[in-house]
C-alpha cells in the first residue's frame, strides 16, 4: 500500500509541473469532444505508468534492497532535474488530425513517455517490490494532475505552473540525497 501512496504523490507533484497538463488542456479547448480527450489522456497516463511500474519490477529482481534504494533516488533525481530543465518548449499537438481519442491517446503518450512520471513509477516499483500498487498510485496521480490543473484552467498563470516546478524540481533533488546517501551506506 505504501508504493501506491508514494507513486500516488510524487507522480501528482511531477506531472502538475510537467508538460502533458498544459497540453492536455489545449486538446480541452480544441476539441468539443471532452469525454474523448479525458478518456485518451486517462489510456496515455495509464499506460505510461504500467511501462514504469513492469520496468520497475523487472528491475527489482535483479538488484539488492540498497541498489533499489538507489535506483529510486536516481529516478526521483532525474525527475528533479527534468523539472527544472525550462529550455523545453510544448508541442500543442495542433497538427495531428486523428480526432479527440486518438490525438490525446497517442499524443500524450508519445510526449509523457520520456518525463519524469514515468520513471518515478519504475524507481518506486522497483524500491518497494510491487509494480502493481506503483503503476495504480502512478497512474491515478498523473490523472489528477491533469485533471486538476485543467479544472483551474486560466486562474493558475503558467508563472504559477513555472514556479511550482521549479519548487517541486528542487524538492525532488533534496529528497533524491538522503535516499542515495543511505543506500550507498555513508549515513
Amino acid at each position: 500500500m505504501d508504493a501506491l501512496l508514494i507513486a500516488f504523490f510524487l507522480n501528482l507533484l511531477a506531472e502538475a509541473g510537467g508538460r502533458v497538463p498544459s497540453v492536455y488542456r489545449a486538446l480541452l479547448g480544441r476539441y468539443r469532444a471532452t469525454a474523448l480527450v479525458v478518456t485518451g489522456m486517462v489510456a496515455a497516463l495509464t499506460a505510461n505508468a504500467a511501462a514504469g511500474a513492469v520496468a520497475g519490477g523487472m528491475i527489482a529482481g535483479m538488484l539488492t534492497p540498497e541498489a533499489r534504494s538507489l535506483f529510486q533516488a536516481l529516478t526521483l533525481a532525474g525527475a528533479g532535474i527534468g523539472l527544472l530543465w525550462t529550455g523545453r518548449g510544448t508541442d500543442d499537438l495542433s497538427g495531428w488530425r486523428l480526432g479527440p481519442l486518438l490525438t490525446a491517446a497517442l499524443g500524450l503518450a508519445l510526449l509523457g513517455f520520456g518525463e519524469g512520471p514515468a520513471f518515478l513509477t519504475a524507481g518506486v516499483a522497483a524500491a518497494r517490490a510491487d509494480p502493481w500498487m506503483a503503476g495504480i498510485g502512478g497512474a491515478a496521480g498523473g490523472i489528477a494532475a491533469c485533471l486538476l490543473i485543467a479544472a483551474a484552467g486560466d486562474a493558475l498563470p503558467r508563472r504559477a505552473i513555472a514556479a511550482f516546478r521549479k519548487g517541486v524540481g528542487i524538492l525532488f533533488l533534496i529528497g533524491a540525497f538522503p535516499i542515495a546517501m543511505t543506500a550507498l551506506r555513508l549515513v
